[in-house]
């Protein structure tokens, strides 16, 4: 090879002239060595690699936390939708089970009567003992033979008077039934004193008590009522009225007088 600019013989391995420095055509200048990485800075890319996998799964699982923490999760029970506290039952009677009940609810200074009965079914009216009934209680008897209360209503406001006094009327209607047919115990077992202390009190007719009707009713304010009646006694009609008033036992006779 010769050189382009001096014309000096050069060696083919030559990549410059020897007398004027000038660069000899036809050989690429060799590439330039690259540079190994250490095992030190091998070791530091790692790291460097794995604590930047670890910072995006950190980030993915604050993600979801958060997701989780705005959105509902489907199989928690909301308080509404929660299964409401069974309901006292297997109770001997249905008394039992109504008094269980009113205890549970914290209101077990309550008086109840009667206002429907059946074999396996009773439905009682029941309210605080100043005041009229607030509310109906149904209570059944299962298969095995224990009662529970089935059904709890509230009475409205306007119909509350008219069932105590559909029940006044009722127990005023039995007692004098009793009487009329000389069932002394049986009458004497809807009254309260004073009336059923008080000595004048009729218990039996001994066929003097004919026939009778009850008129109507009066009050209701606090639970009582007066309840109205027309009797024929040996033949002659009178006119009397019964204070009935709500007791633990349910409505109970506890006064008359001439009307």
């Amino acid at each position: 090879m010769r050189c382009p600019n001096c014309d000096t013989e050069a060696t083919d391995q030559a990549l410059f002239c020897h007398a004027c420095a000038t660069a000899l055509e036809g050989t690429p200048p060799p590439a330039p060595a690259r540079r190994q990485p250490s095992k030190r800075n091998r070791t530091g890319l790692m790291a460097a690699l794995v604590g930047a996998v670890l910072l995006l799964g950190a980030c993915g699982v604050g993600a979801v936390l958060a997701l989780r923490a705005v959105s509902p999760d489907e199989d928690r029970v909301s308080v509404s939708s929660a299964p409401a506290e069974a309901d006292v039952a297997g109770f001997g009677s249905a008394a039992e089970a109504l008094v269980a009940r009113l205890q549970r609810d914290g209101t077990g200074d309550w008086v109840y009567e009667v206002s429907e009965e059946d074999e396996d079914l009773v439905v009682y009216v029941a309210g605080p003992r100043t005041s009229e009934w607030v509310s109906r209680y149904t209570v059944e008897r299962a298969g095995s033979g224990s009662w529970s209360v089935t059904g709890v209503t509230s009475l409205a406001a306007g119909g509350i008077g008219e069932v105590g006094a559909e029940e006044a009327e009722r127990v005023v209607s039995a007692f004098l039934t009793a009487v009329s047919e000389d069932r002394g115990p049986d009458a004497q077992a809807l009254a309260v004193d004073p009336f059923r202390s008080d000595p004048a009190s009729e218990w039996v007719s001994t066929g003097g008590l004919t026939s009778f009707e009850v008129a109507g009713w009066v009050g209701g304010n606090d639970g009582a009522f007066w309840v109205q009646t027309s009797q024929v006694w040996y033949g002659s009609p009178e006119n009397w009225e019964y204070w009935v008033v709500p007791t633990g036992a349910g409505m109970r006779i506890a006064g008359v007088q001439a009307f």
